[in-house]
């Protein structure tokens, strides 16, 4: 009979699915916590789910969906980050930066290296039933789009390299603001730059640079980020954002949430909703304004300031002073006191690409 392994690997860690894993939310943030792991307020794990790692670090606001299972020496997760259900995430480290999203059912590990790793940015998403090996180390940046049924391998090995076979072992790289669409499969070694786009169902075995556009089995680069269009003209810009909110409100009134009025203002716009008996209250401001004194005149309980115009410091501590929330399109941050209606807006607005950086 053959000897054991000197290293015995779990992919699975049964013993913890039945102890830890039937736990409620709150038993469960308790039980972490008294092993010396770090735990923010307000995360949700779910029935059946774990994390089993040596140190453990999950920022505030974080859920994770039933069923999923996070292993690894090292694991940090951010503030509002959300995973979603029946998900396997194993890697020796793993980072997962605020509010980015793993959807259900993506499975991200394989043969683990000691340098064995997975880094996701700031608002990075990764689809349903995507294939992630961070054998080598896996590094996406921030605000990058990873669609479903994607695969990135790190390594690629199966035949005997000693009978002149290929294999291969190195890290791929993923910039900020990547779109990776649907079926596409990266090999090991790749670097794609920042900004860059790839076609649906595309393979990319080469680097792929900053701002430009592959497709094709293999991936050819279509577009430099020189012949790609820049950022749009102030007027241009102003009639998407009208056309999101127009849309916003089409979205709120199809589940139940009534139009009350809009009006115009120097300078913008004010869209009023009703929920409830309660109003909901969108301040567009076009140009730059005196937010102070637009309060004043137009009170609302608690609303969502969006504007075009950067805002300075000043008029962030007027907008935080009054209890709003506000979303900086210009600088694409967000700050202020947490709201309902501009959470929700918030949300609508990342269809269109739109995402903040919390300012905290």
């Amino acid at each position: 009979m053959r000897a054991a392994p000197l290293i015995k690997q779990t992919r699975f860690p049964l013993g913890s699915m039945i102890t830890v894993g039937v736990l409620p939310a709150a038993l469960k943030r308790a039980y972490y916590r008294l092993r010396g792991h770090k735990i923010g307020r307000g995360v949700e794990i779910g029935m059946g789910s774990v994390i089993v790692g040596k140190t453990i670090t999950i920022g505030e606001g974080t859920k994770i969906g039933f069923g999923t299972i996070i292993m690894g020496r090292h694991i940090e997760i951010g503030r509002y980050v959300s995973i979603g259900a029946m998900s396997y995430l194993n890697a020796n480290k793993i980072f997962i930066d605020d509010d980015a999203r793993i959807n259900n059912q993506v499975f991200a590990g394989g043969i683990e290296f000691p340098d064995s790793e997975l880094s996701l940015g700031k608002r990075t998403i990764v689809m349903e039933h995507t294939f992630l090996n961070p054998t080598r180390p896996l590094r996406i940046g921030d605000d990058t789009g990873i669609g479903g049924k994607c695969s990135i391998f790190t390594h690629g090995s199966w035949q005997n390299q000693l009978e002149g076979f290929p294999v291969t072992f190195a890290p791929v790289t993923l910039g900020n603001n990547v779109w990776i669409p649907w079926d596409v499969f990266i090999m090991p070694g790749v670097t794609i730059g920042d900004n860059a786009t790839i076609g649906a169902g595309s393979l990319v075995r080469k680097n792929v640079p900053a701002g430009a556009v592959a497709a094709g089995v293999p991936a050819k680069v279509l577009q430099t980020g020189e012949d790609r269009p820049g950022r749009p003209e102030d007027k241009t810009r102003r009639e998407l954002v009208r056309g999101y909110l127009d849309a916003f409100g089409e979205f709120v009134q199809f589940y139940g949430i009534e139009i009350r009025d809009s009006q115009a203002i120097t300078g913008g716009t004010i869209y009023r909703y009703r929920q409830n008996g309660q109003i909901h209250a969108i301040y567009f401001a076009e140009s730059s304004m005196d937010w102070a004194a637009v309060l004043a005149q137009h009170p609302a309980m608690a609303a969502a300031i969006v504007t075009l115009a950067p805002l300075s410091e000043s008029q962030q501590q007027v907008i935080t002073a009054r209890g709003h929330m506000w979303l900086d399109l210009d600088t694409r941050q967000r700050g202020g006191v947490s709201t309902s209606i501009g959470e929700q807006v918030a949300w609508f607005l990342s269809r269109y690409g739109v995402r903040f950086a919390d300012v905290v």
